[in-house]
């Protein structure tokens, strides 16, 4: 790798890791766990934000000695982390290091293996792990074994070693902590948005942490990217979506999903906002539960695509509400892309579709959403409401 294209690889890196906007209120002191999680509006973030001594299992990435990335120790030789920040580099280029300080680290830790999501792309399950070589000397932090809708408005605390200053892109290194309320719950990302500040560059692939009532600390999501100021909004790759291909069982992520028990008729409320890019059915935004997401169809041409697990012997029902004077169609398919079902009414007019699913086992299908002959619209959202 030439000096030039590593320099080049470590902006993009440390960009995804500012994911973002977020409160400017701080964190109170993460060494005491007593305490709950406090949102307090103040004029400093991450971006800005509060050093911290505490959580040893959260280190650096480094490359030549520059903070590159953030990870968390979550098995005695496994870090986790954001697969934007590992795709284009080898094992031994990059060193994991611990301590507040990521320049005067306490320990420089080897790397033997970087393992991305197999099918990350542009963002799109922004997940890794990477294997040191050899058991790092701090307590590992558990991971978080499910996150739903219901979660908007949780305080999480984030952590990592990114910038202080958005703008200039600079004050990387020191290990930083803040405290922010999640917005939006979308199946495999969360996201804050407020308009203060937050992770930034080199916070990417951090822990947001929840603190589980007991006082033990997990990690529910991986800082993935935001806007480029770090002033408005970040998204969070959710661990609780990627629990299979973290702890490499030998089992697809599909495996780890688990149906919840919802009312239906409590869908009405929008949950989550699609995920973008989700063109193509392998990005497709992924649903485990009855919800209602908005999405739009923002170009010609233009495809959203959702996955969805069916309980066994249950009957989905899909209702999509459009733009006034715009003409969307739903088809729903199974994994084998055999065309199940298919809402294609009139321009203006809500469309629907039921299907049931006959099998005693749960069933992954694939709705698309999409604009006939064209029809699209930039400035209004379309709602879709799952439920069986």
């Amino acid at each position: 790798m030439s000096t030039s294209h590593a320099q080049g690889m470590l902006f993009v890196a440390l960009f995804l890791a500012s994911g973002p906007g977020c409160s400017d209120a701080e964190m109170p002191a993460a060494e005491a766990p007593t305490e709950e999680l406090a949102i307090e509006g103040s004029s400093s973030a991450i971006i800005g934000g509060r050093p911290t001594d505490a959580f040893p299992a959260v280190g650096a990435l480094t490359y030549r000695g520059q903070t590159l990335c953030t990870g968390t120790v979550f098995a005695p030789r496994q870090v986790l982390t954001a697969a934007h920040c590992v795709v284009d580099f080898h094992p031994w280029e990059l060193r994991f290091v611990l301590g507040p300080d990521a320049e005067r680290p306490e320990r420089v830790l080897e790397i033997a293996e970087l393992r991305p999501h197999p099918r990350y792309h542009e963002f799109v399950n922004d997940i890794a792990v990477i294997t040191l070589a050899y058991p790092a000397p701090v307590e590992p932090i558990g991971l978080l074994g499910q996150m739903d809708y219901s979660w908007v408005g949780t305080p999480l605390l984030f952590v990592g070693y990114g910038v202080t200053d958005g703008r200039n892109k600079t004050g990387a290194g020191r290990k930083r902590s803040i405290a922010i309320p999640i917005a939006e719950v979308a199946p495999t990302t969360f996201r804050y948005s407020e308009d203060h500040g937050g992770t930034c560059n080199g916070d990417s692939g951090g822990p947001a942490l929840y603190r589980e009532g007991a006082g033990e600390w997990l990690v529910a999501g991986v800082t993935s990217y935001g806007d480029v100021g770090c002033l408005r909004y970040a998204v969070d790759t959710r661990v609780d979506a990627f629990l299979g291909f973290i702890l490499d069982d030998g089992g697809d992520d599909e495996d780890d999903l688990t149906v919840e028990e919802e009312d239906p008729t409590g869908t009405e409320e929008v949950h989550g906002w699609e995920d973008e890019p989700n063109d193509v059915k392998q990005q497709a935004n992924r649903l485990d539960s009855p919800c209602s997401f908005a999405g739009t169809i923002g170009r010609r041409g233009d495809v959203d695509w959702y996955r969805v697990v069916v309980p066994g012997g249950a009957t989905l029902q899909v209702d999509l509400t459009v733009p006034m004077a715009r003409d969307y169609d739903l088809v729903l398919y199974d994994s084998s892309s055999s065309r199940l079902a298919a809402g294609e009414n009139d321009e203006g007019e809500a469309e629907s579709l039921i299907h049931q699913n006959s099998s005693t086992r749960k069933r992954v299908l694939y709705l698309k959403v999409f604009g006939f002959e064209g029809s699209y619209t930039a400035e209004e959202r379309y709602r879709l409401t799952f439920g069986w």
